[in-house]
């Protein structure tokens, strides 16, 4: 990257790589990997390279997010989520997700007028208790 290189990632992780490990060692490796990377990840945040990120459909990621489906249809499901996700079941993705962009700004522009300083999130379905919102 510091000679000008283009970088493709392409990322499809084990969700449940860590799980039987101690919160002291994946804390570990968590710290140890952003300080590793940081120069990497300062070049990104200044512009200063070309990187495309490329999150691929896995077949643990799709057991997980489609779990009642058959085994041999949950990856091409979750291709089709990410399709989705990614609005190119558009006919112009592009201007399709930057009129996602702009619906963003706006409801991030409404949320940060009413300075918020507490948020309380509860399960759907779950009965409320009337208490009243912040």
């Amino acid at each position: 990257m510091e000679a000008g290189h283009a970088v493709l990632s392409i990322y499809a992780n084990d969700p449940d790589l860590l799980k039987d490990q101690t919160p002291e060692l994946v804390t570990a490796i968590q710290h140890t990997t952003a300080t590793s990377v940081r120069p990497f990840r300062e070049l990104i945040s200044r512009n200063q390279t070309k990187l495309a990120v490329v999150a691929a459909s896995a077949a643990k990621w799709a057991a997980k997010v489609f779990p009642a489906m058959p085994a041999d249809r949950q990856v091409d499901e979750l291709w089709r989520a990410i399709a989705r996700l990614c609005r190119l079941d558009q006919p112009n993705p592009i201007a399709a997700w930057e009129t996602h962009l702009e619906a963003l700004a706006v409801r991030a522009a409404h949320l940060n007028r009413k300075q918020y300083t507490a948020l309380e999130v509860q399960r759907a379905g779950h009965p409320a208790d009337d208490r009243p919102s912040r």
